[in-house]
């Protein structure tokens, strides 16, 4: 049996009294650093050259301020600064203006030339938009059960103030529990599209859980009962992570994030318009803007430089993400054909991880489409009535890091490059022996709910 690791740090997090409820119920403290991390789906690591540039970018902050400098390197890019300023600062030399940044991730999605991209602080105001867009072409919108809730709440908010119908296709249990193919899923969209006369749709690539939908397959399928006015497509888990069934071809709008996959790690919302359809949604922008509903000052500032008309009088913006955006680009040599390669690294990690997961007793849940998320539920009956919290400090107390929900399920987001045997021993004395190792704490304790 492995020892008890039930030392504690005297510490207070965000204000919560976490000392308290550890020695309370026993949780486990950490001490040692992450050594595998398998969170990516959640935050993703930041890469090498995007750590240089953002160093260089705090001390540029810290010497220059905006100034001129800082403004010439924000408009025009590292080129154009004197050569002594660029020998200071160089691990900005990716930046070369946000024109450029457009052009490098549309390489990186594999869209035309012609794809407006919007680049927002927060992805919500980028939903908002689109989804504004979307109930205002459409009588009645396909939804699933796989949408992220944040995202789910801010469509309801909107079809409901536009008396816009709605109908959800079930498919997270009928993929959980298997027996249920792809021709299967695709099938009940295009019944219920069908059926309840819809017009719009708006679906995750693959959702937080990892379930992964043939968007593609979905859309031309759908298209052939009866066009679609408007499609949203919820990209924050395929971005950086996989290169087809993205719905790219079809949809109007694709929603994502740099912080995840791509390794940017400063969150940054990205919107790819792909078709012309798509251009109505700037009307649809300057409306939320003069009403006051829609408030993202990286949204309106970038749009304002791609127009070469800068307000003078507008809202302090942080800025950060666009540089580490771009410098993961680079990092990750993004592109199309490297997505697919590094896909295949995480697949096969994939595989190693559940095989590891079957020979320690949890099930490795189904995604219907391979992906490189694996999703693992606990068969023993403790560590399912364990609080998630708790899930995840004991994976931290073995170097892991991963996301932790209910009823015992854990969620691995596979890195690109090939697990070491070290790695792979790791994971499974971690999965072994959490049955043994876990204190058991009630499931309405919600740690971390204990405010100082």
């Amino acid at each position: 049996m492995p020892p008890k690791n039930r030392q504690t740090h005297d510490f207070q997090l965000r204000g919560f009294k976490r000392l308290d409820l550890c020695e309370r119920y026993g949780m486990i403290q950490v001490e040692m650093p992450t050594r595998l991390y398998l969170d990516s789906a959640r935050m993703g690591l930041l890469s090498e050259r995007a750590r240089l540039a953002h160093f260089d970018y705090v001390r540029l902050a810290a010497t220059e301020g905006c100034s001129l400098y800082f403004s010439q390197l924000l408009e025009k890019g590292f080129s154009d600064w004197p050569e002594n300023i660029r020998l200071s600062y160089p691990a900005l030399e990716d930046w070369k203006g946000v024109l450029e940044l457009d052009d490098a991730l549309k390489r990186f999605v594999g869209v035309t030339p012609d794809c407006r991209v919007l680049m927002a602080n927060r992805t919500a105001q980028l939903v908002k938009l689109a989804v504004r867009e979307l109930c205002r072409r459409c009588r009645r919108v396909l939804v699933s059960d796989l949408t992220w809730p944040s995202y789910r709440r801010i469509f309801e908010a909107e079809r409901s103030r536009c008396h816009v119908g709605v109908s959800t296709v079930s498919v997270r249990t009928l993929v959980r529990r298997g027996g249920e193919g792809v021709d299967d899923i695709v099938g009940r969209f295009v019944r219920d599209y069908s059926n309840m006369g819809c017009d719009g749709l708006f679906i995750p690539a693959i959702s937080h859980e990892g379930i992964r939908l043939p968007v593609d397959d979905i859309c031309e399928r759908l298209n052939g009962i009866r066009p679609l006015k408007y499609v949203v497509v919820d990209g924050a888990q395929a971005l950086g992570h996989v290169s087809d069934q993205l719905g790219l071809e079809h949809c109007d709008v694709f929603i994502a994030g740099t912080h995840k996959w791509l390794q940017g790690h400063l969150p940054m919302g990205v919107a790819f318009l792909p078709n012309r359809r798509s251009a109505s949604i700037a009307r649809t922008l300057g409306r939320l803007v003069q009403d006051g509903q829609l408030d993202d000052p990286l949204l309106l500032l970038i749009s304002e430089l791609k127009a070469r008309s800068l307000q003078r009088y507008s809202e302090t913006v942080n800025l950060a993400s666009l540089f580490t955006c771009r410098a993961a680009l680079t990092d990750g040599q993004f592109d199309p054909d490297s997505v697919r390669t590094k896909f295949s690294g995480r697949l096969a990690n994939a595989r190693r991880f559940a095989s590891i997961a079957y020979e320690t007793n949890w099930t490795v849940l189904p995604s219907l489409l391979p992906t490189g998320i694996v999703m693992l539920q606990a068969n023993d009956r403790s560590v399912r009535q364990t609080n998630p919290m708790a899930l995840r400090d004991y994976f931290a107390s073995h170097s892991i890091s991963v996301s932790t929900y209910e009823d015992g399920m854990i969620r691995a987001a596979m890195p690109s490059t090939q697990l070491t045997n070290a790695q792979l021993d790791a994971i499974a004395w971690a999965l072994r022996w959490c049955r043994v190792d876990l204190p058991t704490i009630p499931c309405e304790i919600q740690y971390g709910a204990v405010r100082a």
